[in-house]
């Protein structure tokens, strides 16, 4: 099988998808498919997701990070989403 849902579902443990309801789960596939998307028709920029969610057992603030693998560098990752802190997240 291919696409997205499966991928995704296929590289999460049960208790992660058990946690979280099937709304967040949606969303999170569609923003992965989205931050893919946008990384490639920016030709690499690197690209940020955050979400604050509920999980049965906490509340959560989930990141996204999107970016060629060939740039994937952890202190950039670390950089681009520094200034977040200082922002309000939904």
């Amino acid at each position: 099988p291919e696409g997205e849902t499966f991928k995704f579902f296929a590289s999460r443990s049960k208790a992660y998808i058990s946690e979280r309801s099937p709304k967040d789960l949606a969303m999170q596939i569609i923003n992965n498919y989205k931050i893919q998307q946008d990384v490639l028709d920016s030709k690499g920029e690197i690209q940020i997701y955050v979400k604050n969610i509920k999980t049965t057992k906490e509340h959560l603030t989930g990141i996204s990070v999107g970016v060629f693998e060939k740039d994937m560098l952890l202190k950039g990752i670390i950089n681009s989403i520094s200034p977040l802190k200082y922002s309000s997240i939904p």
